[in-house]
């Protein structure tokens, strides 16, 4: 049995020159080595390019090329990886410096190996952060689990496939809809794994969001009226979220910004 299964990890990106140094960085900083990291690049016209050749001895794999959206740029790096383990940092996030160590050794300690394995994530801005807990157990109602703390098996991905170019913001969603269909085990690890940014793609356009989310459930998991009252459950709370009431105490009070939000805190 290998103890030290390669990790790949994949960052898509496109103009992503403000934060992607802090990114790549937290893969650099990793206290566990043997990773193989991937970007994909949508043809920047920023700085972002130079700053991805400065870590030419990390980045193993380096795509640069118009692409069709985000589920097309997941695909290239998915289709590059070699790893056992495959993650998805995106380019203005990054992980904790023990996260891939975490996610080995509890990989490591599990016999069937095989699955999906995700953890908390910590979510946040200029004004406030928070511990979000992944509840597996309400991915019919909402967003519960993200991406940067979601870690796939290779072979997973060969099974079910990759993601679906019909989704622009929920494609990890849809994903993981599927995945609970065709009953792939999931492993979850009691721990943050990754650090979210607030304020991206998903987040600005909120309800095409909802949207796509919904057409998922109803694709896997139809629940008739229930369904439909959490999609517009979802969209009534965002909407207040956005209000500025709402944005009064999202900046001042980070208990309340993910009550607002319909996500479940912690700490």
């Amino acid at each position: 049995m290998n103890s030290n299964p390669l990790v790949s990890i994949i960052t898509i990106v496109y103009n992503g020159e403000r934060f992607l140094n802090k990114c790549i960085d937290s893969i650099r900083d990793q206290s566990y080595k043997n990773i193989e990291y991937i970007v994909i690049d949508g043809g920047s016209k920023d700085g972002t390019l130079d700053i991805v050749k400065t870590y030419c001895n990390l980045v193993k794999v380096l795509v640069s090329e118009k692409d069709e959206g985000i589920s097309d740029a997941f695909n290239k790096g998915i289709a590059k990886a070699t790893g056992e383990i495959i993650g998805i940092l995106n380019s203005d996030d990054f992980f904790y410096p023990d996260t891939i160590e975490t996610v080995v050794d509890f990989y490591n300690k599990n016999e069937q190996k095989k699955g999906i394995y995700f953890g908390d994530i910590r979510y946040f801005d200029d004004d406030m952060s928070y511990i979000r807990i992944s509840d597996l157990s309400k991915m019919w109602k909402y967003m519960s689990l993200n991406h940067p703390s979601v870690f796939v098996t290779g072979n997973v991905y060969k099974e079910i496939g990759t993601f679906s170019k019909e989704y622009k913001y929920t494609m990890d969603v849809e994903f993981l809809h599927r995945a609970l269909s065709k009953q792939v085990p999931f492993y979850y690890i009691n721990k943050s794994l990754a650090n979210f940014r607030l304020e991206g793609t998903s987040d600005l356009h909120y309800k095409d969001m909802y949207k796509e989310f919904y057409k998922s459930v109803q694709t896997y998991n139809d629940q008739g009226l229930s369904t439909r009252f959490w999609y517009r459950w979802s969209v009534f709370k965002k909407d207040v979220s956005q209000t500025s009431i709402g944005q009064f105490f999202y900046k001042r009070k980070h208990l309340l910004a993910p009550l607002l939000s319909g996500k479940i805190a912690k700490g």
